[in-house]
């Protein structure tokens, strides 16, 4: 298409020459020489003639050096317009790309928060599951401290003579039940000593988990580990309350078992 147009603009432009000075056409000028009689007759109109040949000519290369002029700058527009359009494409596809990796970023934070809360949600179940184990043992270890100390003092209280009864009278009946309950509560404090020494395991190994949630949630931004931190600074002072309660209770375990087993013996 922009070729035609240039030919149709050509054409048009040579179409509207000015003809010579008298206003003669190029066949009339043709005709004066069929009919001239002399030589300076020819050679005047065919000098007309080459001049007017020679001016279609130049005006024609202006004519066509004007249109390829035009058509390089209209080529040179359209490539800097393409170039344009591809450096905007260019830079919407980072944007995007940008967005992408941002949005991808963002949903994979937002599962390991939710993974690293439901955690922690577990680890602070399983605390308290512990806790309440804890306290329940030192209930069960108190009230074995209360009978123990109504048995010695039962045991205390008697007098001489109903010892030297019951010695005489129900020796192996009374020496069989005092054996009996001092071996079953034996067994007893073995056996909360062993669930005390579980519960102290299972404690170690809430804080270890507890640490190690501690420490994955410091990984996934600054913004949680903050939050990470301060909570499992809240927890670890609550954890270790009932642990040193616990020991607390050991030199107690370790006297009562004396006891016993002096008792025993005795």
């Amino acid at each position: 298409m922009l070729l035609i147009r240039l030919s149709v603009s050509l054409f048009s432009r040579l179409e509207n020459i000015n003809p010579e000075e008298n206003d003669m056409t190029l066949q009339e000028l043709l005709n004066r020489i069929n009919n001239a009689d002399t030589g300076i007759d020819i050679q005047k109109n065919g000098a007309i003639i080459l001049n007017r040949i020679h001016r279609t000519k130049e005006r024609k290369k202006k004519i066509v050096a004007e249109e390829m002029n035009a058509v390089i700058e209209q080529r040179d527009a359209a490539l800097s317009q393409c170039k344009r359009l591809e450096q905007e494409l260019h830079h919407l596809k980072e944007q995007n790309q940008t967005s992408a990796n941002n949005t991808r970023h963002l949903t994979a934070e937002n599962n390991q928060e939710r993974a690293l809360k439901a955690e922690l949600i577990n680890l602070q179940q399983e605390k308290e599951a512990v806790l309440q184990q804890c306290k329940k043992l030192e209930e069960e270890i108190q009230t074995l401290h209360v009978y123990y100390s109504l048995h010695k003092s039962l045991s205390q209280g008697m007098s001489l003579k109903d010892q030297f009864n019951c010695a005489f009278g129900t020796s192996e009946s009374g020496l069989k039940s005092g054996e009996d309950v001092v071996t079953l509560m034996y067994r007893q404090v073995e056996e909360l000593a062993a669930q005390l020494q579980q519960a102290q395991l299972q404690q170690k190994d809430t804080e270890l988990k507890l640490q190690k949630a501690l420490e994955a949630s410091q990984e996934a931004n600054e913004k949680e580990v903050s939050e990470s931190v301060d909570m499992g600074c809240m927890l670890f002072p609550i954890i270790r309350l009932p642990i040193k309660r616990l020991l607390d209770f050991k030199p107690f375990c370790t006297e009562f078992l004396i006891v016993i087993i002096v008792i025993t013996s005795i």
